[in-house]
């Protein structure tokens, strides 16, 4: 399997395996009918003209994660932008929790 950008940049920044990564997932979001982890990392880069003249050069970047757990017919979501170990554990109860109070 070949890891995707945001994928690798997760990876990096929890230090954690996509098998570790996997058997978190798995031991919070196990009991559900579904439940998927979901992870994205975008640049953007942008040249503004005005006139035919250069106007402005911007870049920016975005990062972020979020889990899903559905049980029957309640559904739970949660999102990080914070790529640690803590906050994956986080946001994966919190989509637990939430499915399990309907919110």
């Amino acid at each position: 399997m070949t890891a995707s950008f945001a994928a690798e940049a997760f990876f990096a920044a929890t230090g954690l395996t996509s098998q570790q990564a996997y058997n978190e997932t798995l031991a919070i979001l196990g009991g559900a009918d579904i439940g998927e982890l979901f992870m994205e990392r975008g640049e953007i880069q942008e040249l503004s003209w005005r006139d035919g003249k250069p106007m402005g050069l911007s870049t920016s970047a975005s990062q972020g994660y979020s889990a899903r757990f559905i049980n029957g017919e309640k559904t739970g979501f949660a999102f990080s932008e914070n790529f640690n170990l803590s906050s994956l554990r986080a946001t994966l109860k919190a989509a637990r929790q939430k499915a399990a109070l309907g919110i």
